[in-house]
Parts: C-alpha cells; sequence; structure tokens
C-alpha cells in the first residue's frame, strides 16, 4: 500500500622550497676549467645539483597548488564548525536518525539507497524502534505496544513522518517487502513494528559544519559502549527537511540526503 505525505590544505605545506646557487670567480681561465671538472666528477656536486632541480619544480608545483588552495577555501569561507556540546534541539533530534541509520547499514552491510525499498523500511525499523520519541515529542498516542507480542503498532501517518528526516527525497512509503521486518497491520491505518534491543552501543554526534549554501555536513559515530571505542562512522549531509512546516511540532526540521561511511 502506498500513502503519500500530505502534511508534512592543501596544506600544501607550503612547501618552503629554497635553493642555494654557489659560484665563485677565478683568476685563469685554467683554474675555471679545473674547477668545472671537479664539480662534474663529484658525486655529492650531482647529487645536490639534481636536489636543487627537484626543489625548483616542487616549488612550481606547490605554487599551482596554493592557487586551487585558495579557490577552495574561498568556497568554504562560509562554514561554521558548531560545538557539539551546545547543539540546538533541533540539531540533537537528528541524532535519533543517523544513529539508527549507523546501525542499519553497519549491521546489514547497506549502502544508503532510498530507491530500496528493502532499506527503506530497514531504515524505518531501526529508526522507530530505538527512537520511538524523539526530543521533547511523545509519540505514545500515534503508536501501541504489546508486551507479551513485542509487536509495537505505529500509525501510518508518524511512519511518514520518521521516512521525512531518513530521505530528502521522500514522496510516499514503498510497498512492503514480502518477507520484510515490518508488517501490514489488520487495521490498514497501522504498520507493525517488533521491537527489539539496540545492544550495548550508543550514538553520538562527532562534529556538524554549517555551509553558506544552507547544507550540513555532520560526523556520527556508532560507540561501544563498554570501551568507547568507534565501531563504525559516517559522514552525512544534511539540508532543511521542506516536510516540517506542514507539520505541528516537528520531530525533524533536517533530512538526510547523503552518507558516506568513513569508519
Amino acid at each position: 500500500m502506498k500513502r503519500k505525505f500530505v502534511a508534512v590544505c592543501i596544506t600544501i605545506a607550503g612547501l618552503s622550497v629554497f635553493a642555494t646557487a654557489c659560484g665563485g670567480k677565478t683568476d685563469t681561465t685554467a683554474q675555471a676549467e679545473a674547477e668545472v671538472q671537479t664539480e662534474a666528477d663529484d658525486p655529492a656536486e650531482e647529487a645536490k645539483a639534481e636536489t636543487e632541480d627537484v626543489a625548483e619544480s616542487t616549488a612550481a608545483e606547490s605554487e599551482s597548488s596554493v592557487e586551487e588552495s585558495g579557490e577552495t577555501e574561498a568556497v568554504s569561507e562560509g562554514d561554521v564548525e558548531l560545538d557539539v556540546e551546545n547543539l540546538s534541539e533541533e540539531q540533537n533530534n537528528m541524532l535519533a536518525v543517523m544513529d539508527s541509520l549507523n546501525m542499519c547499514m553497519k549491521e546489514n552491510d547497506y549502502s544508503y539507497d532510498s530507491s530500496d525499498p528493502e532499506f527503506v523500511w530497514s531504515a524505518l525499523f531501526y529508526t522507530i524502534g530505538n527512537y520511538p520519541n524523539v526530543g521533547n515529542r511523545d509519540n505514545s498516542d500515534l503508536m501501541e505496544e504489546d508486551g507479551e507480542t513485542g509487536i509495537r503498532k505505529v500509525y501510518y501517518k508518524l511512519v511518514q513522518e520518521y521516512a521525512t528526516g531518513l530521505f530528502e527525497d521522500y514522496s510516499e512509503l514503498p510497498d512492503l517487502p514480502e518477507e520484510g521486518i515490518v508488517q501490514q497491520d489488520t487495521d490498514a491505518d497501522y504498520y507493525d513494528f517488533q521491537m527489539g534491543d539496540r545492544g550495548i552501543s550508543y550514538g553520538r554526534i562527532a562534529s556538524w559544519t554549517e555551509h553558506a549554501d544552507g547544507t550540513n555536513t555532520v560526523v556520527t559515530e556508532l560507540v561501544d559502549a563498554e570501551d568507547d571505542s568507534v565501531i563504525t562512522a559516517y559522514r552525512y549531509v544534511l539540508v532543511p527537511n521542506s516536510y516540517a512546516d506542514g507539520v505541528t511540532d516537528p520531530m525533524f526540521t533536517y533530512t538526510v540526503r547523503s552518507a558516506e561511511k568513513i569508519k
């Protein structure tokens, strides 16, 4: 069943290269010829000459790279590195999405792909399973939990809202895979999610960079709670969530454009 969402540098290592020029005047032509012959026959002097040639070539390359670096810096001039300990509530809410995607992709060897129904439902399963409430939003009136069966019934509009935070290009929920981990409830307005345990791990935002074009680059880590080692990490590109304006008290004012594994 498909439902449309209706509301929602080079540091170039500025190689400082310099060449030392050596020379001297002689009193006689014979002496000059002897010095030239001596330098030509001296391996140390030959090596020095080769080094100076390489240095000059490297210096030229460095100047070119510095010019390119200048262009990069100009593009990144408006970047702002945020203090991850003092993010806004809207920014912290995105941890629910990114942490769940980290677990989903790590445990199932997925790549981020909003066109794959199996991945979409798996991502929703992890997010709703681990974050039934996000930030100050209490979603208990939109879901029911059965402790005996371990099933969490979730209202379809709430599932759609989660999807808008997970995928920038979300337009509608895809059909359920025949043998997927999420099932259609007997009440067609609900989906059944099996509740589970995430294990001994937690998610954390390692860095957040705001760009002048309105995009955000965020690194989020999945961490072993026993020794604080990083299990995996992804670099996300987040953009404003176009559906958020149509939702009262939205969970996600950002959405995911892409995810790249970096560990």
